[in-house]
């Protein structure tokens, strides 16, 4: 690093920093002062690179925080019970019963009879919205879902003219006396229109003028074969005055000659405001969003269905608030007020436990809903069986030897980590200017006394003896240790490797899962003692904890930081002086330059002078 480099730190005005070329002497005065700044700034340059080293020791320290937290967070679940207590549950008759187990079942074997399904409350209009239209009613009035349209419509290929004052009888005659060789009837009880034909027909054509089937709602209606009248027939989806819900309340109301004032409703407890210019569909919207009750409009029935989001026997409450709405959606008589609605209430779900298989020993359990826990497993209830369902419910002893093996192995990452940094040899074969930033960080924090400490405290751990809680006292009761091999681990000891003898661990989960559990997260307050995993966790809170051990060694106010505000602050103070320094020698060297460019000038008007006197 050259030293000019260094003093632009300084931040100095005028070039001062910037190498010099005097030579009025025919010396090269600027080379002398680069030379002479040179082996004077060799120190900056130390404290430079000592400056850097520290700066990448807190980056460092950073990252082997966000290791520890890491690490932490991944042991967490370790803390819990549910990480050992680990049970499948299958049941004997999947399509009627399917079973879950948690952390709070026990293994053994028990019998559930389905005797009932949950069924949600459900409220149906007792009238519809739109009105039955008689068969008199012109074409042009049947506007209460879509707006007519007169022209052509086509049945068979045969083109029938609809005109906008043509009556409901007046259309279905025109069909029946065409050549389309089918038959057309309109029930005025249902306001819907059947077509019939001794043989297949079809219905509709992309040169169509008219929207006729639409508005007899025949346009999406399938044709079937009707076995009884033996004929193929199609039927209206829905009566000829069946509404829109792109209507707004008050066209609705207008259809049903309801009188409507804004307002609000009440449903299951909850306000729902209303307005004239609100239409039905977000209305409904409304009602599904804030009261817990999902609405929907039924087109082809043309009524408003209500369905309560819990299962089980409970009703539903409305309010008309005296808006009028639920009398527009066929729920209240228009004229008494009085509640017309069609209800099916809800039922709750019923099962029988018995843990032998018979009535007698049986249990009742009710539930608002198909699913229900008991004992620690979840019955998800599908059908309803004549006989008793059998699940067994075993501990799963793999799961929990995966949670412990991983969570080894997580320790062992960590381990190898904090071991490498110790260990981790500094690059000597470049200078410190040649360096990537990642050679330059590596061995910087090799035998770091600091360090240490955390992997000597967390080897340390494995040792650790955790008494009066349960069976097992040490990691290697359960077949946890620095080896394998008897006698062996000398090394793994000395890195903190830990390795798992999976059958002794196996053969301690299945036949003393209480002290495993225990022995990892046993906690003084309950159990006398902390668990091992409850001291590693609590030995990492206090490393990475705000304010713990290492943000006092590379926190904001921590050491390395302490240490680097004193090298900033010499490096700029040395700085400063090797600026003065320069600008000294700078002078020095101009005044020379201007003595010796006068003694040359004196010199060359003397020899002037004599050369003119000896001719």
């Amino acid at each position: 690093m050259a030293y000019q480099d260094l003093l632009r730190i300084t931040g100095s005005p005028g070039g001062v920093g910037e190498t010099q070329f005097l030579g009025l002497s025919g010396i090269d005065t600027g080379a002398i002062i680069d030379a002479i700044m040179q082996a004077k700034s060799a120190p900056l340059e130390r404290l430079q690179i000592q400056q850097e080293k520290l700066q990448l020791q807190q980056k460092l320290w950073q990252e082997i925080d966000d290791r520890l937290e890491s690490f932490r967070d991944s042991i967490f679940s370790m803390k819990l019970t549910s990480a050992y207590y680990q049970y499948t549950a299958t049941s004997s008759d999947e399509n009627s019963l399917q079973v879950s187990a948690s952390a709070d079942a026990t293994a053994g074997t028990f019998y559930v009879k389905v005797e009932q399904l949950a069924s949600r409350t459900v409220y149906r209009s007792g009238e519809t919205f739109g009105n039955v239209p008689p068969s008199t009613t012109q074409f042009s009035d049947l506007d209460t879902r879509v707006t007519p349209q007169a022209g052509t419509f086509t049945i068979n290929g045969v083109e029938i003219v609809v005109n906008d004052t043509d009556t409901i009888d007046d259309i279905i005659n025109k069909i029946n006396t065409s050549d389309a060789g089918v038959t057309a009837s309109y029930d005025s009880g249902t306001g819907k229109v059947s077509i019939t034909s001794a043989s297949e027909f079809t219905l509709g054509s992309p040169t169509d003028t008219s929207n006729l089937l639409e508005v007899f709602n025949l346009s999406s209606a399938p044709i079937y074969w009707n076995a009884d009248s033996s004929v193929y027939q199609v039927d209206s989806t829905a009566h000829l005055g069946a509404i829109s819900t792109s209507k707004t309340l008050s066209e609705l109301a207008s259809i049903d000659g309801v009188t409507f004032t804004d307002g609000t409703i009440t449903v299951n407890g909850t306000t729902v405001s209303v307005s004239s210019t609100d239409t039905l569909e977000q209305v409904l919207e409304r009602i599904k969003s804030e009261t817990g009750v999902t609405t929907y409009y039924d087109e082809n029935g043309d009524k408003l269905i209500m369905v309560n989001n819990t299962a089980g026997s409970q009703g539903i409450s409305f309010d008309d608030g005296g808006t009028g709405f639920f009398k527009i959606a066929g729920w209240l008589d228009d004229a008494t007020g009085s509640e017309i609605t069609q209800k099916d209430p809800g039922n709750s779900s019923k099962v029988l436990v018995s843990y032998d298989g018979t009535d007698s020993t049986a249990v009742t359990y009710y539930a608002n809903g198909n699913s229900l826990t008991v004992n620690g497993v979840t019955l998800n209830l599908k059908a309803v069986t004549s006989d008793y369902v059998t699940v067994n419910v075993d501990l799963d002893v793999d799961s929990v030897v995966e949670n412990i093996t991983n969570f080894i192995e997580a320790y062992n990452d960590t381990m190898e980590y904090l071991y490498g940094k110790l260990n981790e040899e500094p690059v000597e074969d470049k200078e410190w200017g040649e360096m990537t930033e990642e050679e330059k960080m590596q061995g910087l924090l090799k035998d770091d006394s600091s360090l240490r400490k955390i992997f000597e405290d967390l080897r340390g751990w494995i040792t650790s003896m955790i008494e009066g809680v349960g069976l097992y006292d040490t990691l290697m009761d359960v077949g946890i240790s620095t080896s394998t091999d008897i006698g062996g681990g000398y090394e793994n000891m000395m890195k903190g490797h830990l390795e798992v003898n999976e059958d002794t661990l196996r053969s301690a989960v299945r036949e003393h899962l209480q002290d495993v559990a225990k022995l990892f997260t046993a906690t003084e307050s309950n159990d006398g003692a902390d668990g091992l995993v409850t001291t590693l966790d609590s030995m990492l809170y206090e490393y990475t904890k705000f304010g713990g051990y290492l943000d006092n060694v590379a926190g904001i106010n921590g050491r390395l930081q302490r240490e680097l505000t004193l090298v900033s602050e010499r490096v700029v103070e040395m700085a400063q002086r090797l600026q003065k320094e320069y600008e000294t020698l700078y002078r020095k060297f101009t005044a020379m330059e201007q003595a010796v460019s006068y003694f040359n000038a004196q010199s060359a008007w003397l020899a002037q002078t004599l050369s003119n006197q000896t001719r």
